[in-house]
């Protein structure tokens, strides 16, 4: 009977670790793939940052996909906090302030110059700068819960 019940929780605590390891290999792959794409995309224009916010939308929803359900309950906490963590970005991504286009610049800047308005580009730098701010904070938060699912994996065995 003892041997049974070791065996039982062996087996059971085998499962755990395939299946997180299932989780993982699966969010690696949708990681390589979104990888790919955003390298392709310019983002130079607005159009590409919607692309980003597209691309991020897609990788999130594609995780979600993954079946955790057999996963321990930590693991999987940590999981869905690495899946809002890419939310955030999503939604930061698609605060991004206006890009302009070349020939939409020369002619704004032609019309600030007119109305001797020269603080328009400095104003734009700031909303750059606050943006990169807030994108760079989303993606350490992103990092973090990432690390976070890899100490909950490795809790449970897997390396």
């Amino acid at each position: 009977m003892c041997v049974l019940f070791f065996a039982h929780g062996f087996i059971s605590a085998y499962q755990t670790r395939a299946n997180i390891r299932f989780v993982i290999l699966k969010d690696s792959n949708i990681d390589n793939e979104f990888n790919d794409a955003v390298d392709k995309i310019d983002l130079s224009s607005d159009d590409g940052f919607n692309t980003l916010v597209e691309d991020v939308n897609v990788r999130v929803e594609a995780e979600k996909k993954i079946p955790t359900q057999n996963c321990p309950t930590d693991f999987v906490d940590a999981y869905n906090h690495y899946l809002d963590a890419w939310e955030n970005v999503a939604n930061i991504v698609a605060s991004h302030p206006h890009a302009e286009s070349g020939m939409e610049t020369i002619a704004i800047n032609f019309l600030r110059g007119m109305a001797m308005d020269f603080t328009g580009p400095e104003r734009d730098q700031k909303a750059w700068t606050d943006w990169q701010t807030k994108f760079r904070e989303s993606m350490s938060l992103v990092q973090q819960a990432r690390s976070d699912v890899d100490a909950k994996a490795a809790q449970h065995g897997v390396r």
